[in-house]
């Protein structure tokens, strides 16, 4: 069950990163190739098997999480403050990261 959920929020996530650079809505053109990159590993990982999926899952929402978080300094920096999407966004990322964390345990447990 909760592998479900950890696809579907990964897929979420990947959506949520490509409808700005779709749009034409991205306001720092410098993070177009990695969020392309970053929702191709989301994407690729939730459709994977379980093992890969857990694997692939992992490194690619540490990296969506490392993404946003630069992108939303980058924001506060220059705007004054991120965007809401970009804050949506690092909670999504970290609460899969947490997520991640909860499978992991399960399966130490069962």
């Amino acid at each position: 069950m909760l592998m479900l959920v950890l696809r579907g929020s990964s897929l979420a996530v990947a959506v949520g990163t490509v409808i700005p650079i779709i749009t034409g809505a991205m306001a720092d053109p410098a993070f177009v190739i990695p969020d392309i990159l970053l929702a191709l590993l989301l994407v690729v990982g939730a459709l994977l098997p379980d093992k890969g999926a857990r694997i692939l899952l992992t490194g690619a929402n540490a990296y969506a999480l490392g993404i946003f978080t630069v992108a939303a300094a980058t924001q506060v920096v220059t705007v004054g403050a991120p965007s809401v999407m970009l804050v949506l966004a690092v909670v999504a990322s970290a609460l899969n990261m947490v997520l991640i964390a909860l499978i992991a345990r399960a399966r130490k447990v069962s």
